[in-house]
């Protein structure tokens, strides 16, 4: 999917030139909050398993 939308969206935006840096940034930022929120809910599922077997 990424290989489609940053073409795309440099396309659209930018043509004949690369996106710039704050794209690229953006698209790290968004990855490491989808992280975060798939550790808190791995998180809350621990907690409830270690409640169960305590």
């Amino acid at each position: 999917m990424q290989q489609v939308h940053q073409p795309a969206v440099a396309d659209a935006f930018y043509p004949g030139q690369n996106l710039p840096a704050p794209f690229y940034r953006r698209e790290v930022y968004r990855h490491i909050s989808n992280m975060s929120q798939r550790a808190d809910a791995v998180a809350n599922v621990s907690g409830m398993v270690v409640k169960e077997l305590s």
